[in-house]
This record gives C-alpha cells, sequence and structure tokens, in this order.
C-alpha cells in the first residue's frame, strides 16, 4: 500500500472532537438532498440511495474485492452536495475551467472543514475509472426503474440516453480497457447490453 493510501484522516478520529458533530451532519444533511430536481420523477433519489448503490456497483465492477478507499470514495463523491446542492451535469458543463475550479476546491474545503478526506485523491488510477463508470452506471439502471414505473417523461429519456452515452464514452476510450481492467470492462458490457434492452423494452411500450 503506498504512503498517499495510508494518510490518515485530515483530523484524528476523535468522537469527542468539535467537529465530530458537524461531520456526522454534514452526512446527514449531504445523504438527503435531493438528485435530479429538475423534472419530476415518480420516485425521488435522495444523494445517499445514490451513493450506496454506486458503493455497490463499485463492487460488481471490482468482481467483490473493492479496496476500503474505493467504498468509501462512493459513498462520499456527492458529500459536498450538502453545501452547494445537486448541480445538473448540463449547468456543469457550461461552466468555464475557472468556474469549475473554484466549486471543487470549495467542495474540497467543505469536506476538509469536518474531517473527512478526498477518498478519491487516495484511489489509483483504475479505481478512479471505476468509480466514474459506477456512477454512469447507477445513473443509467435508476432511469431505467423510472421507465420501469411509467415514467416517459423527455427528460427522463434524455438522462437515459446521456447515461448510455457516459458509459460508452468510458468503455471506448483509448484506453478504456487497459484503464479498467479485463474484469470490470467485462462486466460493464454485460450490465450495459442488459440496461439498455430493458430501456429499449420500456420505452417501445
Amino acid at each position: 500500500m503506498s504512503e498517499t493510501r495510508a494518510t490518515p484522516w485530515p483530523q484524528p478520529f476523535d468522537p469527542r472532537a468539535q467537529y465530530a458533530e458537524a461531520r456526522a451532519q454534514y452526512v446527514e444533511d449531504g445523504s438527503e438532498v435531493v438528485r435530479c430536481h429538475t423534472f419530476p420523477t415518480l420516485r425521488p433519489q435522495t444523494v445517499g440511495q445514490h451513493s450506496f448503490a454506486v458503493a455497490w456497483w463499485c463492487a460488481e465492477l471490482m468482481d467483490g474485492a473493492p479496496s476500503v478507499d474505493l467504498l468509501m470514495a462512493a459513498l462520499a463523491h456527492d458529500l459536498p452536495e450538502a453545501k452547494f446542492g445537486d448541480i445538473p451535469a448540463p449547468a456543469k458543463r457550461t461552466m468555464s475551467g475557472a468556474a469549475r475550479s473554484a466549486l471543487e476546491l470549495a467542495e474540497a474545503e467543505s469536506m476538509n472543514a469536518v474531517g473527512l478526506p478526498l477518498y478519491e485523491q487516495r484511489l489509483e488510477l483504475q479505481e478512479r475509472n471505476v468509480l466514474k463508470l459506477a456512477d454512469y452506471l447507477e445513473l443509467l439502471a435508476y432511469t431505467v426503474r423510472e421507465m420501469a414505473l411509467g415514467s416517459r417523461h423527455r427528460t427522463l429519456l434524455l438522462c437515459h440516453e446521456n447515461a448510455i452515452a457516459y458509459v460508452l464514452q468510458v468503455l471506448n476510450s483509448s484506453h478504456g480497457q487497459a484503464q479498467l481492467g479485463d474484469t470490470a470492462f467485462r462486466i460493464a458490457h454485460a450490465h450495459l447490453t442488459r440496461l439498455t434492452k430493458q430501456g429499449e423494452h420500456y420505452v417501445s411500450k
């Protein structure tokens, strides 16, 4: 294990410390943020539900043997939304480089303020790609569940198409298979095929 991955939390974990309550509140607030709030959904999803599922997707892609840091990164990757809300992906893509950097710095500072590390910085390249892919696969699975419940909202269908495109972008990148590893690449392809077929079925109904 590298020295970076063994780095302790920014503050020693001590339940008696004054930041412990703030950290607990930060995690609770972040987990309760509602995702996909710019269009109506049949079953709203919270950051907590999303992050729980992303952690399981990471475990799936790593063939049941994810590192602790990868699981923690999955559980914590959207926690700063406790302070900044769920900013839709299209809005983030319109940000200038400086604005995006400022947001990322503010998010990192909000984590550090309650004694939480930036778990993603501890990840190896393969794990970072797996986390990104797990995030996209969870979004794809969520849109399929919404369609199964009967939603055909135009924005949901667009999210579904975008999620497929995001997954394909990771898988079809010039070094996609090498950076993910053969097992994660194969498992992701199988789930992408399954979820895409399910989506096509529900759209055609």
